[in-house]
């Protein structure tokens, strides 16, 4: 008996899968369509999240939910009673086995982590919530934004910003740091807890709070398998954090142009190769397992569409978990296929702040993966962006694609001598 496999490229051919014989996926594996609540087992907790599976016209289509964010799980297969989901643009699969129409059983497995990083889960069809309603007091108020520490006890306690939408006990929102932003966070408020939680693919996070009587809020984060750190927050609308253009600077700017690579062809290639004469250039340090770089390179990619013919480069650098070339230019390709990436790529080898400010020697050091740079027509570094602020940050979102827009206008209209 055969089984085919149809891998649907994204934003380009519509979602369409073919099955062994004639039968469809829910007659195959007798999976009900609907809503199913996924739980990644981490202990004595879980971090939940909404799947959607439905058949249109013979078509069928699993969407990952969370908050305003809709993910298109768009390569799958079936082998007998067994299910494997390829999660678009990283690449990591959920592998289930079919127990009964409402419940599948599996594994979460993360190459980009380590070749044998592995999340049990259970999936349960017939609910739209993540999370149980428990508490049956008035819900607190998490709306607003707040200043908050993660890990405040340590050594190294590291400032945030949480920024909350809440609608009755329905509360949406995400977590800005310095250096980026934990993208869409869905949740709900139980009396004085708020339970928040995300999968994207890349990352499955959790996050527990209680509201004391002087409106503080403590809780833990989770993060896979591996971690957890406490965190604080106190109502501040007025919080701000360090400007993400004030943590990298300039030590050298001529030697920018000099450095090399090697490109998709495992060529090594200068940046000052790929840039055309006089052109306005952004460097993305980046890395394809990166959440905030998938959101950086939809945003790049639309700037890139719109202003190359007036000038604009853009060249990726990509740190990759692996040091293998080959291994890496799988993920590069994927990476550049799912989001339809139209510059060029160049390998910067393992993924390692150290090693990528090593390279940006000519930096005070690169802090973030995402780092872009700002080189202008007459070849001088004007600005470092130390991260990204994703569209689960809202208008944080719209206001970094507006500054960029603007900033980017102002360096194509400057006259060469500048």
């Amino acid at each position: 008996m055969r089984f085919i496999l149809v891998v649907c490229i994204l934003f380009h051919i519509s979602c369409g899968h073919l099955f062994s014989d004639d039968s469809t996926m829910s007659d195959k594996i007798n999976l009900k369509s609907g809503s199913w609540v996924f739980s990644f087992e981490i202990g004595e907790e879980i971090i939940p999240f909404i799947l959607s599976f439905s058949i249109n016209n013979g078509d069928s289509l699993f969407i990952v939910r969370n908050a305003d964010e809709i993910i298109e799980v768009i390569e799958f297969r079936i082998s007998g009673d067994s299910l494997f989901l390829t999660m678009p643009i990283f690449g990591t699969q959920l592998k289930a086995a079919v127990v009964s129409d409402t419940l599948i059983k599996g594994n979460w497995y993360n190459s980009t982590k380590s070749n044998d990083y592995a999340l049990p889960f259970v999936g349960v069809w017939g609910s739209e919530m993540r999370f149980n309603h428990q508490n049956f007091s008035p819900p607190s108020d998490f709306s607003g934004t707040w200043e908050v520490v993660f890990s405040p006890d340590s050594a190294k306690p590291c400032k945030a910003m949480g920024v909350f939408e809440q609608s009755g006990d329905k509360i949406k929102g995400t977590f800005l740091t310095e250096t980026g932003d934990y993208r869409f966070l869905d949740g709900i408020v139980n009396g004085r807890e708020m339970i928040l939680s995300t999968f994207d693919g890349a990352h499955a996070y959790l996050f527990k709070s209680q509201m004391d009587d002087e409106g503080k809020i403590s809780g833990s984060f989770w993060s896979g398998k591996h971690w957890k750190e406490s965190w604080i927050g106190y109502k501040n609308d007025d919080f701000v954090l360090s400007h993400p253009d004030s943590i990298s600077y300039v030590i050298n700017s001529e030697e920018i142009m000099s450095l090399s690579f090697l490109d998709i062809s495992n060529k090594k290639k200068r940046i000052g190769e790929l840039r055309n004469d006089h052109s306005v250039l952004i460097i993305q340090i980046m890395g394809t397992w990166c959440p905030n770089c998938a959101d950086e390179s939809k945003d790049f990619s639309k700037l890139y569409a719109q202003y190359q013919s007036k000038g604009l480069d853009i060249i990726a650098v990509a740190y990759e978990r692996s040091d293998v070339f080959q291994e890496a230019l799988v993920n590069i390709n994927r990476f550049k296929m799912n989001i339809g990436v139209p510059y060029p790529f160049l390998y910067g080898g393992k993924a390692s702040k150290a090693k990528t400010s090593k390279d940006f020697s000519m930096l005070n050091g690169v802090f973030s993966f995402p780092t872009a740079i700002f080189i202008d027509r007459a070849g001088k570094i004007r600005k470092i962006h130390t991260g990204y602020y994703g569209p689960g940050s809202g208008i944080y979102h719209e206001k970094f694609k507006e500054q960029t827009q603007r900033f980017t206008e102002k360096l194509l209209n400057e006259p060469l001598s500048n």
